[in-house]
């Protein structure tokens, strides 16, 4: 009974959110459909009848329209629609064997419907105001692109081609000694004027690049180790390639394709980003002050010795430790002497 009752209060409220227009208690009558009287909802052709009530194309369209984007499509195909009648039969046939059996006078349905529509008009009213609109100035937009630049700060990267000969931590002097020899011997044919690709497929044991012809794909500095970075940021330009260098992985030889310095992504390209973060924190600031001032209005009193519950206790501080560390002041609060000027990343642009 009890989950018979929630689906008559679902369905009520699901009336009530569309906007259908009154459920008559009969169990139709001329020119009624599932949904309300004709033309509240939808109209055009019947796609079911259940008992006297129909469904139209009208009503099942207006279903679809309402369904999330994610899942709207989902019901655009014969099957889809098929799909979604169904279940709007047999939330109808439920919901008139509910009214039959009186269920729409139970005390318990009562009070859920109450409670819902208690639920929905707050809802309503809180969709009413976060669509408001907001409107956000090119000052605004500057001000916090500023503010937030490191977000949109992209390091330097490179394309490489690479031949590795790996070195294990744990590696014997004989084992070094292989590994070295490989090396210079790849080294050679370099420099004896051997496409690099060929070498790397017959040197290389860094299984993912090798069968590449030695080919990585976009190297943001930082990834690797600095041995790495000095050597492809730092020391090659296009189309060189390095002399075998030993990092944390083993010997490698490097070849730069290109690269680019560091930079900052341009204002314009992360505008409508900074746009919609901005409108989601002005209405979120809105809907806040929209609430202290409804408890102004309407006059809030909290008796929080009536919660009844246990106090959560405070952890004890390890000990020889303090209990709480006050946090460090923001910069613009410390007194000039502690501020330290903020550098920008090494290679950043302008």
């Amino acid at each position: 009974m009890r989950r018979l009752i929630w689906a008559v209060v679902v369905l009520t409220i699901g009336l009530m959110v569309v906007g259908c227009g009154k459920v008559s208690k009969k169990e139709g009558g001329p020119g009624t459909t599932a949904y309300g009287e004709k033309g509240k909802e939808g109209g055009g052709p019947a796609v079911a009848r259940v008992g006297k009530r129909t469904i139209t194309i009208g009503d099942l369209q207006a279903q679809i329209e309402r369904a999330h984007p994610l899942f709207r499509a989902q019901f655009e195909s014969k099957e889809g629609k098929k799909q979604l009648l169904d279940r709007m039969v047999h939330v109808e046939l439920l919901y008139q064997e509910a009214l039959k059996q009186g269920i729409d006078k139970d005390p318990e349905y009562i009070s859920h419907l109450e409670e819902g529509k208690k639920m929905l008009l707050a809802n309503m009213l809180q969709k009413k105001i976060a669509d408001t609109e907001v409107k956000i100035s090119d000052e605004d937009l500057t001000k916090y692109y500023e503010e937030h630049k490191e977000n949109y700060f992209t390091p330097p990267t490179a394309q490489i081609y690479l031949t590795l000969v790996k070195v294990a931590k744990d590696a014997t002097p004989a084992d070094q000694n292989k590994a070295k020899a490989t090396i210079d011997k790849a080294y050679k044919d370099l420099k004896a004027g051997k496409d690099f690709g060929d070498v790397a497929k017959n040197y290389s044991e860094d299984t993912f690049s090798a069968k590449r012809g030695g080919e990585i794909p976009k190297l943001r500095k930082g990834s690797r180790s600095e041995e790495f970075d000095k050597v492809v940021f730092e020391q090659l330009k296009p189309n060189e390639f390095s002399k075998p260098f030993l990092d944390n992985r083993g010997w490698n030889i490097v070849k730069l394709v290109s690269k680019t310095e560091a930079s900052y992504r341009p204002l314009e390209e992360v505008k409508s980003q900074i746009e919609s973060t901005l409108q989601n924190e002005k209405k979120k600031e809105a809907m806040d002050k929209y609430i202290e001032d409804l408890k102004t209005k309407y006059g809030v009193v909290i008796y929080e010795d009536q919660l009844g519950g246990k106090e959560e206790e405070k952890p004890a501080a390890p000990q020889g430790e303090l209990e709480e560390i006050p946090m460090k002041r923001p910069a613009e609060q410390q007194p000039p002497q502690q501020q330290q000027q903020q550098q920008p990343p090494a290679g950043g642009g302008k």
